[in-house]
């Protein structure tokens, strides 16, 4: 910036009795975000929160009801993803996956490919019996195996494919 330039103007808008009165009253609308209220009242997010606060307004928290739990269940069960679902019963994308997890609804599982099915196949002492349901850490397949001496346990394919 230089010294001959001019000082830059404020864009700050200050909030009219009008508009304090209509934000109270879409505050308190939970079907409508606050982005969508921002836009009606055009201004940003951020300057409508800080107005609400200053107002004395509740906060926007809304409880899952019956309702938007079974909503969040079809969805998610469906495969929907958490964005989507998050739209669809006015959420965050943070909270569905956080509401699904309280649910006791499966995690999602990113898999990269197929597993190929070891079942049967002897790797040194071990026999590969079946697929186990939980995943390693990095998301690696596990597998049920007896050993030659009897005993069963839980081993990693890779762990598998090398002995």
């Amino acid at each position: 910036m230089s010294i001959d330039s001019p000082p830059k103007k404020s864009t700050q808008r200050f909030w009219t009795p009008e508009e304090s009165t209509r934000l109270g009253s879409l505050w308190t609308n939970t079907e409508i975000t606050v982005g969508q209220i921002a836009a009606l009242l055009k201004r940003t997010e951020r300057a409508v929160f800080r107005h609400a606060q200053k107002l004395g307004l509740p906060p926007r928290y809304t409880r899952w009801t019956p309702e938007r739990n079974n909503t969040l269940q079809r969805l998610w069960l469906d495969g929907l993803g958490a964005k989507k679902i998050a739209r669809r019963v006015n959420s965050t994308p943070k909270m569905v996956c956080r509401q699904a997890k309280n649910l006791g609804l499966p995690r999602r599982v990113i898999r990269k490919g197929k597993i190929a099915d070891l079942t049967g196949k002897k790797f040194g002492r071990l026999v590969a019996l079946a697929l186990h349901p939980k995943r390693s850490r990095f998301g690696g397949a596990r597998w049920l195996c007896r050993c030659d001496c009897g005993s069963v346990c839980r081993d990693q394919v890779c762990r598998a494919e090398a002995r």
